[in-house]
């Protein structure tokens, strides 16, 4: 999407994705990680000493692990990032401290249990600090232009910074990894000359219609928040069929874009 003709027309952007010849992170056995990490974030340096980078407008984003990759950098790093959209991935929220005051949207499917948990587990985070976020639930099954609608809503009301939305359990289609809602052809509106550089790795997915009403608060509601992370297989397949989701949300990649 970010290097599609149609992105770059609006939004002139250098998109880096590393890639690894390693797992460099495990967030099963003690949430540790290897030299590559710390190697990211001097390849972005790298990049923007060597193209035309404008360093007050580099974006970092990722699925899964490079979810997790994009939320350690943005902590370990504050001002290495505009802003950030994480997507579906968790880390120890106690190694996440410095993410507080900084500008993103995190995206999880209340299917997929490890992303949906660690979510939440940031959330309470902020209300134990006082720190002020918004949270809304979002369905899978909305067109595009209820999706847009749900965006203009979420950032038109007051300016948190933190953004968390939620796939609502039971409207991710893990059985596919094509996603019709028609959201990932969609034009960016207008507006431009932004060069990037934005963290990512893997991908798949789907979506539909009928929106109800959109839940919206300051803080972390009680319990699940109407999704308990109960797909099937763990939560497995959800979380590969929920990026295509996020990534179909132009306004919102907009709006990543205009931080």
């Amino acid at each position: 999407m970010w290097a599609s003709s149609e992105w770059q027309s609006v939004y002139p952007t250098i998109v880096a994705v590393p890639t690894y010849p390693e797992t460099i992170l495990d967030d099963h056995d003690g949430y540790t990680t290897t030299e590559y990490v710390e190697l990211t974030k001097r390849f972005i340096e790298y990049m923007s000493e060597e193209y035309a980078v404008d360093t007050e407008k580099i974006y970092g984003t990722g699925q899964s692990m490079g979810c997790m990759t994009t939320l350690i950098l943005a902590s370990e790093y504050p001002d290495l990032y505009a802003g950030c959209m994480f997507v579906d991935g968790q880390w120890d929220t106690e190694l996440l401290s410095n993410l507080e005051g900084q500008t993103f949207v995190y995206f999880a499917a209340e299917d997929d249990t490890s992303a949906w948990s660690g979510a939440q587990d940031l959330m309470a985070r902020y209300d134990a600090d006082g720190v002020t976020y918004t949270y809304a639930q979002w369905d899978g099954t909305w067109s595009a232009d209820e999706l847009s609608s749900a965006a203009a809503e979420l950032f038109s009301g007051e300016a948190t910074g933190a953004y968390f939305i939620s796939w609502k359990t039971g409207t991710i289609d893990a059985g596919t990894g094509n996603s019709p809602m028609g959201g990932g052809q969609m034009s960016p509106s207008e507006e431009g000359n932004i060069s990037t550089t934005n963290s990512a790795t893997d991908a798949s997915s789907d979506i539909n219609e009928d929106k109800p009403t959109m839940e919206m608060t300051g803080e972390k509601p009680e319990g699940m928040m109407g999704g308990n992370g109960g797909g099937a297989g763990g939560g497995a397949s959800y979380h590969m069929a929920s990026f295509d989701y996020a990534y179909n949300c132009i306004a919102v990649m907009e709006w990543l874009f205009q931080q």
